[in-house]
């Protein structure tokens, strides 16, 4: 379905699948991706306007997570208010069948009460009746899992809170080869993987000057339409692959063949890079007219 994203000067309409992996040559572009979902649900930026399909996002009705670095996965299991940890313990303090908040009410009432007595003044008291602050506020829970098992601990924290939440839409940004969570099996989640060592063909979205709509087949018959001679499908996919590879790093292109050579200038064109292709091959005559007609 299509993700529309307006602000100001931002416009961005791509289609996405639930599972998104984005290819990232450019940082910068992803990062500013990345800000305006940071901005409508962690700060609330009403000004915002983030639609997936028919349903305008914001804050109310959707849930943002991110978990690209080793500091963001170790923060999500902290003991602190509004962390992944946190809020498990609230939903197992709930659960807790053996919990009588009457009891615990009536027993604090009389605490406060002899204590007003032993003051000696006039004093009067409320008592907020919030189990979760009264627990939570005099312990201190602490994970007693090795490093080993973070993760483990981490999917299963994951897990309950995704099902705990059905009736919003989660938007989770994640990096695969740090976070090994399968996002696709929960209907209102969406998620965008940025890892770096997947199979090309997995990835659906691409981060150079600006996002795009990544559709390796749709480019391999795009090239096929303008061949000028025999097509070799598999040398060809390589070269795709490798080219965006070296656009990446920025690397030189250097080929020993004249489809790679072939290959490379038409992507040069198509995408309007100036990626440097070093050849050491002999190029036809047909070859090279074909190039400058283009």
């Amino acid at each position: 379905m299509n993700l529309k994203i307006q602000y100001k000067n931002y416009d961005f309409l791509e289609p996405i699948k639930k599972d998104n992996s984005l290819f990232l040559i450019n940082k910068f572009s992803f990062f500013e991706f990345y800000y305006y979902f940071f901005q409508a649900f962690q700060l609330k930026n009403k000004d915002i306007e983030i639609q997936l399909g028919e349903k305008i996002l914001d804050y109310k009705n959707s849930i943002f997570f991110s978990f690209l670095d080793f500091t963001e996965i170790l923060n999500s299991l902290e003991f602190k208010k509004g962390s992944l940890f946190y809020e498990y313990l609230i939903s197992c303090l709930y659960k807790e069948e053996n919990l009588d908040q009457d009891i615990l009410f009536y027993d604090l009432a009389n605490i406060i009460q002899n204590v007003i007595k032993t003051a000696d003044i006039d004093i009067d008291y409320d008592i907020n009746e919030d189990i979760e602050k009264i627990v939570f506020g005099f312990t201190d829970f602490k994970l007693k899992s090795n490093f080993s098992d973070f993760i483990i601990v981490l999917n299963k924290i994951l897990d309950s809170y995704l099902l705990k939440n059905i009736n919003k839409t989660f938007i989770i940004f994640y990096d695969s080869s740090l976070l090994n969570f399968d996002f696709s099996i929960y209907d209102n989640c969406y998620s965008f993987d940025i890892s770096d060592v997947q199979d090309f063909p997995k990835y659906n979205l691409i981060c150079g000057k600006e996002i795009h709509k990544f559709d390796l087949e749709k480019i391999m018959e795009k090239l096929e339409g303008m061949w000028p001679v025999e097509f070799n499908r598999n040398i060809i996919e390589k070269c795709v692959v490798k080219f965006y590879l070296n656009l990446k790093s920025n690397l030189d292109l250097v080929v020993y063949e004249e489809q790679e050579y072939l290959t490379y200038q038409l992507l040069n064109q198509m995408f309007q890079t100036n990626l440097k292709i070093i050849c050491k091959c002999t190029i036809r005559d047909n070859i090279k007219s074909f190039l400058e007609q283009i």
